[in-house]
């Protein structure tokens, strides 16, 4: 046999094993298999062995048990482990301590579309990417029952913890970066003195968007730094990073006040329209370790409704001894009927917080009399104005304002004081279409309350997409009810349409739960950019750099869009 025939021959071998982009796992196969879908892998942890770049790992219906990745994607060639369409895929725990799904310095992956349960035990935890992990997206599982201790009634303390989601950055050079965690449910976690989706440590770009938690027995989303999760102390912190369009309820501790959304001792985070409610605080900035210092967080168009105790906390809680809040900028959110507990926190609750701005929000404490209180720290620096304030209880015996030891029973005692605060806001009602309808009604003292000279945010838009400004002014709130664009949408921000990587230099991946009929891409003015059939990739290559907004048009004529942003 000729040289030149054998090399062919290997030639053409080679590009047969690499030709196969799909495995399969079921139950009910064999490891010793090819993992086609007619002889599949039977575990989960032997795709996680075998898988290829540019796979794609489909786990038919089934439980499967723990796995650890032992594998890497390459640029362009992730490897993806998802359910098979129509059947659900398990990763149970078996009640028992678990990780359910563990990588280490692994890059270029895709989970999607599994469910994680049932890992009981201290430290048990559902997915877990630790140290120099890179281009790795979790999108629309399902993560329960992860609980520290088998005992519901167990008392937690400092070292009883479970994280039903976690990105550690340890590696002390390189930061785990580009993390996309989307469209994910978390919920029903007794998770101790840890959170339910987290990135701490040496963590650079990365977005938490569209998920759905709740009922988790404390903090729902936490970006963190300080914690020496990186031995690093100068990149020990989660920086660069958005939590976008998630919905958190039902998150309380019974150790310390939890928040649905919490930024501690992080970086330069974007944190916007965001709904919480129903947890203790609503949203924190804040710093618990001593020596760090959470800064550069926006946080704009979010609501907090019905939370225990406030809507927002602000600022380190015990400096010197903790960290500091400094150079954060608060717009544009909406917090109604918090401190329901009546505990003394108000609608905002301060500590230690300096140099930062606080500005076009309404503050509406429902029929509660107090709707601020700084009962310790510094306040150096901050600027609050072009606030709409209220409440309903009109008993002036009682402080609305309670301010480093001076109690303020009236708006006008409070801006009349020497803070300096709110000279531009207003107290009256900003009229909510209901209780949990946030838009605004006709007679709003919210309405072109805001700041004149106030510009909107790169990629900023009012909580339901539309245009942040109107007529050259911008109401105060989370909505700008004004805008005529809204009456010709019936829903802005849905939990089953998905865009992703977002933001995006090429190709868009659309994904929606609902049968579609035509997809229009808007500029934030409205304007059609382009419309389009059914698609689940749209090439944004040739698109100008900006924002723009994705409308998905069902056939039951629902309209529902996303924002996205093309670099």
């Amino acid at each position: 046999m000729k040289k030149g025939y054998l090399l062919w021959l290997a030639m053409v071998y080679a590009t047969c094993s690499i030709a196969q982009v799909n495995f399969y796992v079921s139950p009910t196969g064999s490891n010793s298999n090819p993992g086609t879908i007619t002889q599949p892998w039977k575990t989960f942890q032997k795709a996680c062995d075998a898988a290829t770049p540019g796979s794609t790992v489909f786990l038919r219906g089934g439980t499967y048990a723990k796995a650890v990745l032992n594998v890497n994607g390459t640029s362009g060639n992730y490897i993806t482990f998802t359910n098979y369409p129509g059947e659900t895929a398990v990763i149970d725990g078996g009640n028992a301590k678990r990780t359910l799904f563990y990588a280490k310095n692994k890059s270029y992956i895709k989970v999607v579309g599994l469910e994680f349960r049932n890992a009981v035990g201290n430290y048990s935890i559902g997915i877990e990417f630790e140290g120099k992990c890179s281009y790795i997206e979790i999108l629309n599982n399902r993560i329960h029952d992860i609980h520290f201790n088998v005992n519901p009634a167990a008392v937690a303390n400092s070292n009883k913890n479970t994280n039903p989601l976690v990105i550690y950055g340890t590696d002390s050079l390189i930061a785990a970066n580009h993390i996309l965690i989307s469209g994910n449910t978390i919920y029903n976690c007794r998770t101790g003195y840890s959170e339910a989706c987290t990135v701490n440590g040496n963590v650079d770009g990365w977005e938490i968007i569209n998920n759905t938690i709740h009922d988790i027995t404390n903090i729902g989303i936490d970006a963190s730094g300080g914690y020496k999760v990186s031995k690093n102390v100068a990149l020990d912190v989660a920086r660069n990073g958005v939590i976008r369009g998630n919905v958190v309820y039902n998150c309380k501790s019974p150790y310390a006040s939890a928040a649905g959304i919490y930024a501690d001792g992080a970086d330069d985070v974007l944190i916007e329209r965001n709904i919480c409610y129903n947890n203790q605080y609503g949203f924190e900035i804040g710093c618990e370790e001593k020596n760090s210092i959470a800064s550069g967080i926006i946080m704009r168009e979010n609501i907090a409704y019905n939370n225990d105790e406030a809507g927002i906390a602000l600022g380190g809680y015990n400096y010197p001894n903790t960290g500091k809040v400094d150079d954060c900028y608060i717009n544009n959110n909406t917090f109604y009927n918090n401190d329901l507990t009546q505990k003394g926190q108000g609608e905002l609750v301060l500590t230690h917080l300096e140099n930062s701005v606080f500005i076009n929000n309404i503050m509406h404490g429902g029929n509660k009399r107090l709707l601020f209180n700084s009962a310790i720290g510094n306040l150096l620096g901050n600027t609050f104005d072009y606030n709409n304030w209220f409440t309903i209880d009109t008993d002036s015996t009682k402080p609305m304002f309670k301010i480093n030891g001076s109690n303020y029973k009236t708006f006008a005692d409070y801006v009349g004081s020497a803070l300096g605060w709110d000279s531009h806001s207003v107290f009256g009602n900003p009229n909510f279409v209901s209780g949990a309808d946030f838009h605004l009604t006709t007679g709003s003292f919210a309405y072109n309350l805001g700041d004149p000279a106030f510009v909107a945010g790169l990629g900023e838009t009012d909580f339901d997409l539309a245009p942040r400004k109107y007529d050259n002014r911008v109401d105060a709130g989370a909505y700008e009810s004004q805008v005529p664009l809204r009456s010709t949408v019936s829903t802005y921000e849905s939990k089953i349409l998905t865009v992703y990587p977002n933001p995006c230099t090429t190709v868009l991946n659309i994904s929606c739960d609902a049968e579609v009929q035509k997809i229009r891409v808007l500029n934030l003015s409205g304007n059609e950019v382009i419309v389009l059939p059914p698609i689940q990739i749209l090439n944004i290559e040739n698109f100008t750099s900006g924002f723009y907004i994705l409308e998905v048009i069902t056939s039951d004529q629902t309209i529902l869009r996303k924002t996205f942003i093309k670099r």
